[in-house]
């Protein structure tokens, strides 16, 4: 995602939105980053399988492109979205409150649990 989301790519941007459009998948720019950790690991591989069939075309057609996650790859990552989707919700509902209570950070725990 990184030879996709970086900012100098603008070029690799414009074919993955191409092989999106091929693809008739909506085009979302590539995620790297944001504020919680947790939460951008989910939100780039939440990306990653929305774009997947466009990714997959650009590696079957352009020499540069590294290559991309094969079906049993991404079966495991939807697994681990699993994994990681309760951290975002706890995450989100610790982050919205400046004024969190150990009460409330233990109720969140308990429900990952």
């Amino acid at each position: 995602m990184k030879y996709l989301a970086n900012p100098l790519a603008s070029n690799q941007l414009n074919m993955l939105e191409s092989y999106c459009q091929v693809s008739g998948i909506k085009f979302l720019r590539p995620i790297i980053e944001i504020d919680m950790h947790w939460n951008s690991t989910l939100a780039m591989f939440n990306r990653y399988q929305h774009l997947h069939l466009a990714i997959r075309e650009m590696f079957l057609k352009e020499p540069l492109m590294p290559s991309c996650l094969e079906c049993k790859d991404l079966i495991e990552l939807e697994s681990f979205c699993q994994l990681l989707k309760p951290f975002e919700t706890a995450t989100f509902v610790l982050s919205k409150d400046q004024s969190n209570s150990i009460s409330k950070a233990i109720t969140v725990i308990l429900e990952i649990a």
